[in-house]
């Protein structure tokens, strides 16, 4: 039985309909990324170079889009994505949701979860969901221990796009740790204790978690004091 037709749920879109939807790369204005840079054609959340001199472990999780998001003002009814990986594994202990979910705020008010199918045909799923009239500041927060490498978003073609006003706080803060931090567990990307920190706050911030790989190597303190913070949360492995 499709469960699906019973409850509408439980449906999982891998293709939609595209018909009236104009797509927009979050690489370009005016959405604002935060949390994740561009490095080649994967997100990274610090510069491979120094992540490579960490450890292997560094090397490989840095990829791991945890605590990138991106921002965006539309009047759009309809939202969609398009979310392509680098790599994005099954889990015993996590849900998948964690590794290419990809949740939506409005301001601090969570709306939904853009939910990847149980499988990753050629590592990438399109979703859609319809959110309604009225102007709206979103926030999309991309997957913590999966390596998200391109996310288009999907508007109304009749709809307006601006960028998203600026943080209260916009210097960030930054959070080094391993799994708790990098949030190992969380039940979806918005349940990260930092997003949720930050949405309170209403400030930026950066996670430099790396699940069993947080040991304060000299060359991660580096790199850490080099940073333009506001606040550094340190939790890194006993």
């Amino acid at each position: 039985m499709d469960i699906s037709k019973i409850d509408k749920n439980f449906a999982v879109d891998t293709e939609i309909d595209k018909t009236g939807l104009k797509f927009y790369s979050v690489d370009e204005k005016p959405f604002r990324l935060y949390g994740v840079m561009r490095e080649g054609d994967k997100y990274i959340r610090l510069p491979s170079e120094v992540a490579k001199t960490v450890s292997p472990g560094v090397a490989s999780l840095a990829y791991h889009t945890a605590g990138g998001r991106v921002r965006f003002v539309t009047n759009s009814k309809r939202i969609a994505i398009i979310a392509k990986f680098y790599e994005a594994s099954q889990s015993i202990h996590m849900p998948f949701t964690n590794k290419a979910g990809v949740d939506v705020y409005f301001s601090d008010k969570f709306v939904g979860t853009f939910m990847p199918p149980v499988s990753l045909p050629n590592k990438a799923y399109e979703s859609l969901k319809d959110f309604g009239e009225g102007e709206k500041t979103v926030t999309l927060n991309f997957p913590l221990y999966g390596a998200l490498s391109e996310l288009y978003v999907g508007i109304d073609e009749d709809a307006v796009v601006s960028e998203a006003p600026d943080y209260k706080y916009e210097t960030p803060v930054v959070f080094y740790g391993s799994s708790i931090t990098q949030g190992g567990c969380a039940s979806r990307p918005g349940m990260a204790y930092q997003a949720q920190l930050t949405r309170w706050l209403d400030c930026n911030h950066i996670n430099l978690g790396f699940s069993g790989n947080a040991k304060g190597e000299p060359t991660m303190v580096e790199y850490l004091a080099g940073l333009d913070i506001s606040v550094f949360v340190c939790d890194y492995d006993h």
